[in-house]
């Protein structure tokens, strides 16, 4: 009995302790949601704002392309910033934005 109830206790310990770190994971996704939203609203008003001569705007327009990608748009931002189509590589920073995305959707 004294085994039965050891485990007991230990499995309500890391039962409490995975709670507690979902909790912590769902702040953080909430936290970089919010910026990344932050980032996109600010991309569409300056996009409005700028309509005429958003033709040679390519920083907003390729900001805007990795904001936005999904998963299976493969979009790929270079060390040097460029964007890159992947051939199922998708990189860490769209990974990130992707899931975060996804998460926030569940």
């Amino acid at each position: 009995m004294i085994d039965l109830d050891s485990k007991v206790n230990d499995l309500i310990y890391r039962n409490a302790e995975l709670q507690l770190r979902l909790e912590m994971v769902e702040q953080e996704r909430n936290f970089y949601f919010e910026k990344l939203r932050g980032i996109e609203l600010m991309l569409q008003i300056h996009y409005e704002r700028n309509y005429e001569s958003r033709h040679g705007d390519k920083l907003i327009a390729d900001i805007s392309q990795v904001v936005c990608a999904k998963v299976e748009d493969e979009v790929l931002v270079s060390d040097d910033g460029r964007i890159q189509r992947g051939d199922n590589k998708v990189s860490v920073a769209v990974s990130i934005i992707c899931f975060v995305f996804m998460l926030f959707t569940l």
